[in-house]
C-alpha cells in the first residue's frame, strides 16, 4: 500500500488567518507557487511532514480529530493527496 510523505523544503505558514504552503530553500527554483490549505489540509500536511502515511491512516486521523464520517474523510484525504501529487509536493513510498 502506498504511503505519502511531504517533500522537504516546503513549510506551512499562517498569514492573515490563512494557512499557506510555501517553498523554501532550493525548492523555490522549481516551485514558487503558494498553496492555500484548509484547517484539515494543514492538519494532514503536518502529519505527512513528520512521517509517511497511507490514505486510510490519514483518514483515520481526520476522524479522530474532526467530526467527520469515515467515508467523507477518505474522500477528502484522497482529494488532498491528489492535489499534492499534482503540485509535486508529496513523495510516494511503497
Amino acid at each position: 500500500m502506498e504511503k505519502y510523505k511531504a517533500i522537504e523544503d516546503v513549510v506551512v505558514r499562517e498569514i492573515a488567518g490563512d494557512y499557506l504552503l510555501i517553498s523554501v530553500g532550493k525548492r523555490v527554483l522549481d516551485h514558487n507557487e503558494i498553496v492555500q490549505l484548509s484547517e484539515t489540509g494543514k492538519f494532514l500536511w503536518e502529519l505527512i511532514a513528520e512521517k509517511a502515511y497511507t490514505i486510510d491512516e490519514l483518514a483515520g486521523k481526520l476522524v479522530q480529530e474532526f467530526i467527520v464520517e469515515e467515508t467523507e474523510a477518505i474522500e477528502d484525504t484522497n482529494s488532498f493527496i491528489e492535489e499534492l501529487k499534482k503540485e509535486k509536493l508529496v513523495e510516494i513510498e511503497t
